[in-house]
């Protein structure tokens, strides 16, 4: 298989694990759940789903746990992050200098945990055998249209 194919599917691979932990997480019944909890759900829902085996069981695991560790620190920072854009807001002129240095400790937080990611996502998909990919896929397809658990609703 061609890297750039390797490298769409474990993004498409990534965007899905991360939206289904979140679609998750966007029920009421979900909302007061721990993100470790969260995890813990998605991952069995997923090991069912999959008939996972004890050793993709693990590195689903390893994959789960390093999402959330990242998102328990995008958590932590979202206070901030607020309050840091209704300061920006209301000061005139926008401090542009400020808001890109911003832009590029997100940008820096992404690129550091990338590499690490990947080849998280990487030794999971790997372990998959083509039934059980079939399956992600159609699972990816059944949420195409589907944002935050709901049908997209465009208007055309």
């Amino acid at each position: 298989m061609k890297k750039s194919s390797k490298i769409i599917i474990v993004s498409v691979l990534t965007l899905g694990l991360a939206g289904g932990a979140f679609a998750f997480g966007s029920h009421h019944y979900f909302s007061s759940m721990s993100m470790h909890e969260k995890a813990e759900m998605f991952e069995g829902h997923v090991s069912k789903r999959l008939d996972l085996n004890d050793v993709q069981q693990d590195k689903l695991g390893q994959l789960t746990d390093r999402i959330t560790t990242i998102m328990q620190q995008v958590k932590q920072e979202r206070q901030d992050h607020e309050q840091f854009l209704q300061q920006l807001i209301t000061d005139q002129p926008l401090d542009q200098t400020e808001l890109l240095s911003k832009i590029n400790q997100k940008t820096a937080m992404i690129n550091d945990n990338a590499p690490e990611m990947v080849g998280l996502l990487a030794s999971f998909v790997d372990s998959l055998d083509a039934e059980q990919k079939a399956k992600i896929k159609g699972m990816i397809e059944k949420r195409k249209g589907h944002r935050f658990g709901r049908h997209a609703r465009w208007s055309e």
